[in-house]
């Protein structure tokens, strides 16, 4: 029996993994992320990088300014 519930345990597991996506951007242009959404904010996604230095050295970055929407 425990090994029953060991099993189904690891193939749950092993399924809702399967359908994980992986989201990366890097604001170059090169990420797999479309589109950028806010509620209540502006997004600027072309911002230039205040501070290009350390380990984040590239030349833009996203701006975002909340206007006091429910969603971050």
């Amino acid at each position: 029996m425990p090994k029953n519930i060991a099993l189904i345990f690891f193939f749950t597991l092993t399924i809702s993994s399967s359908f994980a996506q992986t989201l990366q951007d890097n604001f170059e242009g090169t990420g797999n992320v479309n589109t950028w959404l806010g509620d209540d904010c502006t997004i600027n996604t072309t911002f230039t990088n205040p501070y290009p230095s350390g380990i984040n050295t590239s030349s833009t970055v996203l701006k975002y300014d909340d206007q006091g929407g429910l969603y971050a």
